[in-house]
């Protein structure tokens, strides 16, 4: 009886550990690292057609949206395994908001739009009137009218995210009520008593 032995070797998968960031802003650098015992060669792709090989690469996205990196991580033996992990990129926000109406006498309440548009994780407005509100859509706001003539209301919205912040500003002119005043050439006199 005839007999042999065959030996077939196993050899192990890099062993990763993958961290990056899973939130950065347009255009700043977002940090990828992979932690490894056995790996030699590291072939990244950050989900927007660009590339890397080094262990710990840094990227820059150019345009906001959720993007799949992928990590092809080989040992010197030749074996390899791939590796994913998400990342969001965002911008700045954008403030504006309309106003209806935008002047008339007081006192006079004006309906604000907001039409500010990006992620938003914070509304800030100042009526400028001594009044504020951190709602969304604020509403209606009155504005009263002064005694010494027109007066211009100073509106501003800021509205932010981890990214940065953006402020639009307006204002709102309000003037007074006309107040009717009449009399007369006489305000005493005989009968019949003609006045002008």
């Amino acid at each position: 009886v005839c007999s042999s032995d065959l030996r077939i070797s196993i050899l192990p998968l890099p062993n990763v550990t993958l961290n990056n960031d899973t939130f950065q802003c347009k255009n700043d650098s977002a940090s990828f690292s992979s932690t490894s015992n056995n790996t030699v060669t590291y072939s990244w792709d950050f989900g927007d057609t660009t590339t890397g090989s080094t262990s710990n690469p840094k990227h820059a996205y150019k345009h906001i949206g959720t993007y799949t990196v992928r990590l092809i991580s080989t040992t010197k033996a030749g074996c390899s395994d791939t590796f994913f992990s998400k990342i969001r990129i965002a911008e700045p926000p954008f403030a504006n908001f309309t106003r209806t109406p935008y002047s008339g006498p007081g006192p006079l309440t004006v309906s604000f739009t907001n039409l500010s548009s990006g992620e938003i994780n914070s509304y800030e407005w100042n009526f400028g009137n001594k009044d504020s509100s951190s709602k969304q859509n604020p509403g209606s706001e009155i504005f009263q009218q002064s005694d010494n003539g027109d007066t211009t209301y100073y509106v501003t919205l800021a509205v932010e995210n981890k990214c940065g912040i953006s402020v639009h500003k307006d204002s709102v002119l309000v003037f007074p009520r006309p107040k009717a005043r009449f009399g007369t050439d006489k305000d005493a006199g005989c009968t019949p008593f003609k006045v002008l």
